[in-house]
């Protein structure tokens, strides 16, 4: 008698164990629970000052490295977001971040929707250099633009999710070189295991690789896994990394869920802190309205 209800409890730890364990995933992976109800704008406010087509690399020549800042000019210093298009590193532009600009600049935000240098006119290495070079620039010119340098969001699209993410990591590694503070990241439909996607995906990214891989590196007649691993957001991943937010849609087939669920499983081994939100039904859309609102609940917690 003894032994059977030894074995029932047991049973009965199991699946409680795993009820737990199923709580504990859908926190992790399911935005239903975790976005707010912030109003999307599709104009600015009447309170934000919008300063266009600042050029970030002024001794640069001919250059693709401008960007848009939109803030409320108040006097107050705000956190900044910086934004990275899409485009498969070759194409794309900072107005995809439009409804970003709109809606964040009236919360208190300020946000800058970066263009960057593009392949062939740069390698993907020299485009991480184009984001670096942005956010030095906002931060240098803090004064300027009520700009709060220790409250800096990087945040990107697609291929513009790997250059934000790629910048952090590298921040992470060498803070104390910048005076400046990168609080969160937001990776958005990003594809940070590159390596995987070469193995197992055929898109415009493999496309690339295959036939260029000196678009990554300038480096010719070299193997594709070892530029990869210059770029490879999975392969670089730093302890010292800051929150980060991962939006995946489940219908996506350019960047497919198994990217942003091995990320999330490395962030998490890792002990960095990250919010993993998969909005059903989306694919890779940029534009999607559910972003926002995710985005700003995940800001309101680690930035405001």
């Amino acid at each position: 008698m003894n032994s059977k209800i030894l074995k029932v409890c047991l049973f009965l730890s199991c699946i409680a164990l795993l009820c737990i364990n199923v709580f504990i995933y859908r926190q992790n992976h399911s935005a239903a629970d975790s976005v707010s109800d912030i109003s999307v704008r599709s104009e600015y406010s009447g309170d934000v000052t919008v300063a266009e087509n600042i050029c970030y690399r002024p001794d640069e020549g001919d250059t693709q490295c401008y960007m848009d800042i939109a803030y409320q000019a108040d006097g107050v210093s705000k956190p900044l977001i910086v934004c990275i298009h899409g485009g498969a590193w070759y194409s794309g532009s900072r107005t995809e971040f439009n409804s970003f600009m709109y809606t964040f600049s009236d919360e208190g935000y300020v946000v800058a929707a970066i263009d960057y240098d593009l392949y062939p006119d740069a390698t993907i290495m020299e485009e991480l250099e184009c984001v670096t070079d942005a956010v030095v620039y906002l931060a240098e010119n803090a004064d300027t633009y009520e700009i709060d340098k220790s409250n800096i969001v990087v945040a990107g699209f697609s291929a513009g999710a790997q250059l934000a993410m790629r910048f952090a990591e590298e921040y992470a590694e060498n803070a104390d070189k910048y005076d400046f503070t990168v609080s969160a990241a937001m990776d958005l439909f990003g594809p940070t295991d590159l390596q995987y996607m070469l193995c197992y995906m055929e898109n415009d990214f493999v496309t690339l690789c295959i036939e260029s891989p000196e678009a990554i590196d300038g480096v010719e007649d070299s193997d594709i896994f070892t530029e990869l691993k210059k770029m490879d957001v999975l392969t670089n991943l730093s302890s010292a990394l800051m929150p980060v937010l991962i939006v995946q849609g489940t219908e996506d087939t350019t960047v497919p869920v198994t990217v942003s669920d091995r990320f999330y499983d490395a962030l998490t081994e890792a002990g960095i802190e990250v919010r993993y939100e998969k909005v059903d039904g989306m694919g890779h859309d940029t534009h999607n309205a559910a972003i926002i609102p995710i985005c700003d609940s995940f800001l309101k917690e680690y930035i405001q």
